[in-house]
């Protein structure tokens, strides 16, 4: 693997995917692990598309303070309409439809 490389839904698992409300904003609670050995979570941006938003999590290689399990928060106002992972862009969450 070449990396620094952006995850994808394969190469992760997601331990759970929610919707929460916190102070009266409503938000999509990941957290997932990604399964490659000596690979972490480097980095996370959540990136607004118009009517959808992205989260793109950056992977590296093993080092101090950094693990393969990570968590991010998503802003859902109401005019987004689904929560896509990685830049193939596979679809997670919308209104009408949850990953299984």
């Amino acid at each position: 693997m070449t990396l620094p490389r952006i995850a994808e839904t394969g190469d992760v698992r997601i331990q759970s995917l929610e919707v929460a409300t916190d102070h009266f904003q409503v938000k999509l609670m990941l957290r997932g692990l990604i399964f490659h050995s000596s690979i972490v979570a480097e980095s996370i941006r959540v990136v607004d598309e118009g009517k959808s938003t992205r989260i793109l999590v950056e992977m590296a290689s093993t080092h101090p303070d950094k693990s393969g399990s990570f968590t991010v928060s998503v802003p859902l106002p109401p005019d987004i309409e689904k929560v896509t992972f990685g830049l193939s862009g596979e679809q997670i969450w919308s209104r009408e439809y949850r990953f299984q």
